[in-house]
């Protein structure tokens, strides 16, 4: 082999060695990619799953409690839990983008006014119109107004999660046919 061959083959052996490289690197990055993303969504339906419990439960606590209000009971011992929805997922998927891939923008919106809404300042509040009308300070109506309008969000977040999480999943059927 002379000069010019050895180094011809070294050199496009050297362009073929670094371009297969980068190419190996870009599909296992894309490989370890998608199976994050694969994990996260998985997370995120379980997270999902324990939101649409949680609020399934919180609804006929609720319940309970706007009964005793509308018979005028003030023996209503509750723990306002308008903090307990998770959300660690949800925001784990904003983060990566992954729910601009199932969600419009009018969802995001919808999503975003839930996490504002499940808060320890509405936990404030709702516990501050519990013990005003239990000492008076507010009647029945304003009490009743108050904790309808907690029930409807709850009921309204509660259809927005089931709608969710359905998306994810049908999303998640149609990539993987």
């Amino acid at each position: 082999m002379n000069y010019w061959q050895y180094l011809s083959a070294t050199f496009f052996g050297s362009i073929f060695g670094f371009t297969f490289s980068i190419t190996l690197y870009y599909l296992t990055e894309k490989i370890k990619n998608n199976e994050e993303k694969k994990k996260v969504l998985s997370n995120l339906i379980k997270e999902i799953d324990f939101n649409i419990s949680f609020l399934e439960s919180y609804k006929e606590e609720f319940d309970k409690m706007l009964r005793k209000i509308t018979v005028d009971d003030k023996n209503i011992y509750t723990i306002f839990k308008f903090d307990k929805l998770q959300r660690l997922f949800i925001f784990d998927s904003f983060n990566r983008g992954i729910l601009y891939d199932f969600l419009m923008a009018d969802e995001i919106s919808e999503l975003d006014s839930m996490l504002s809404y499940f808060s320890a300042s509405t936990n404030n509040f709702a516990s501050n119109t519990l013990s005003n009308y239990k000492e008076g300070n507010i009647d029945k109506s304003q009490a009743l107004s108050n904790f309808e309008y907690d029930k409807e969000q709850i009921q309204r977040y509660l259809a927005f999660q089931k709608k969710l999480k359905s998306k994810i999943k049908n999303k998640k059927t149609e990539e993987s046919n």
